[in-house]
């Protein structure tokens, strides 16, 4: 009888319990305090006082496991119990995926997978895997639908399942719901604003299906509750106190504690109001605490409670306490246009502009970038410059993938093994200005929104970019 006919796998790794009148001889290491007739132990230790160590295992440190496919082995060594062995450092198999490779160890590489497997031979398809094993996901068959064009201040935001798209028609807020492969839910509501005179921006933020906007002129603001079966429900509207009233920048940010907070400029400096989700209307009668220990500059871009801002020619990024003091600032680069995206793994990534291209930095939690992580990783375009564009991105953690919104592009940018980015994806939207851009992430899909500035009709362009088809 072989030693693989009387062990198996258990869920510490390879486990061996031999007989004590089978086995002999493991060599003399040093002799321990234990008087004959004592027990052996499997622990290093002559426990039997026969001048001999763990005897009663004559496998111990001899390699154990497969070494097929990606099965690598490992050596035997005592288990905790003291009475058995168990395999350390041994790879065994796993569940065979279409990649290439002998996941399962049986010698044969993406078999019982069926013909869609065997038909790419390897080839990448987008199912957010690896199929052709060169360390990028989905590379070059990422899929982008884009819906037809909107006339409207548009603003959008991630729920479970899909994503939430805000317009304003007029006098009228209206909401609707798509799913995670672009598909429009044909679910919507809508609640007519007296006073509403139109909105250069729509700002959103959300906390699983709980959505906050902010828009308008005068500045409003709304709850939105989104339901599983993405149907929305207006919930709560109202109009900020009267200090924002004048607002040209602001935006609308929430909390996994379910407060809302709208940051800004507001009577002519930047201020934060904060409010809980149950209680909106109190933006109405909160005046904003003024945030007088940074210089922002321009540009800014806020994910809580991150900030990132440009003065003269530094792109600063701070983190903000509860009350909108800062807690820790640090100039992290000197381009352009800069913005922020704190991803579901709480990855905060930073992109910069410049008249080129543009740069890509993840941040640790001291606001500096480690070397495994991009430290302004440089992406360029030969063909069409990036002067008074926006850039924006999000993480797809999936896939350890960035989408951009650079200007009139979609791009999408996957870590090779060598820890570099590689553009996997690089498409433009027809006709898209870019002046502003968004991207949010629900699952493994981005939805980018882009629009003109100051064209009228103001022109939204809404693309979706994932694996969209399965």
């Amino acid at each position: 009888m072989t030693w693989f006919e009387s062990v198996g796998w258990s869920s510490l790794g390879l486990s061996v319990a031999l007989a004590l009148s089978t086995v002999t001889g493991c060599a003399k290491v040093d002799p321990g305090p234990g008087q004959p007739g004592d027990a052996e132990v499997c622990d290093g230790v002559d426990n039997d006082g026969d001048d001999s160590i763990d005897e009663d295992w004559p496998l111990l440190g001899t390699p154990c496991g497969e070494q097929t496919g990606e099965c690598s082995q490992g050596l035997f060594a005592c288990a905790d119990s003291g009475t058995e062995l168990e395999c350390q450092g041994a790879v065994g198999p796993a569940t065979e995926v279409c990649d290439g490779l002998d996941n399962d160890c049986n010698g044969t590489a993406d078999d019982g997978l069926g013909t869609a497997c065997d038909a790419t031979e390897n080839e990448e398809v987008c199912d957010g895997s690896d199929n052709d094993a060169n360390g990028l996901i989905d590379d070059g068959v990422l899929e982008v639908l884009t819906v037809p064009t909107f006339n409207n201040r548009a603003g959008i935001a991630p729920v479970p399942g899909g994503f939430l798209f805000a317009r304003i028609v007029g006098d009228r807020l209206v909401v609707e719901t798509y799913d995670v492969t672009g598909s429009p839910t044909r679910l919507d509501d809508s609640v007519t604003i007296a006073g509403l005179t139109g909105s250069r921006q729509i700002e959103a933020d959300s906390v699983g299906g709980d959505v906050l906007l902010a828009f308008g002129n005068p500045l409003t603001v709304a709850y939105v509750s989104v339901r599983p079966d993405l149907s929305p429900t207006i919930e709560e509207v109202s109009s900020a106190q009267d200090d924002w009233f004048s607002s040209f920048q602001f935006q609308a940010v929430f909390d996994d504690d379910d407060a809302g907070r709208l940051f800004g400029r507001a009577d002519g400096a930047y201020g934060i109001t904060s409010f809980s989700i149950a209680n909106v209307a109190a933006v109405a009668t909160t005046a904003p605490t003024a945030i007088t220990d940074l210089d922002f500059g321009d540009l800014v871009s806020i994910e809580w409670p991150y900030v990132t801002w440009r003065s003269g020619t530094a792109v600063s990024v701070a983190e903000l306490g509860e009350d909108g003091q800062v807690a820790l600032e640090r100039d992290v680069a000197s381009d352009f246009t800069p913005s922020l995206h704190r991803a579901s793994d709480d990855t905060l990534g930073l992109s910069t502009r410049s008249n080129d291209g543009y740069s890509i930095y993840e941040l640790d939690d001291d606001l500096t970038c480690s070397s495994q992580r991009y430290c302004g990783e440089e992406f360029t375009f030969t063909t069409d410059a990036l002067e008074e564009r926006a850039v924006t991105l999000g993480y797809v953690a999936p896939s350890d993938t960035w989408v951009v919104a650079a200007g009139p592009w979609i791009d999408a940018v996957g870590r090779a093994t060598d820890a570099q980015g590689v553009s996997i994806l690089r498409e433009r939207v027809a006709d898209a200005i870019g002046a502003e851009t968004k991207v949010v992430i629900s699952g493994s899909t981005a939805a980018v929104i882009m629009s003109s500035r100051f064209s009228a009709p103001p022109e939204t362009f809404l693309s979706f970019v994932g694996c969209l088809s399965e």
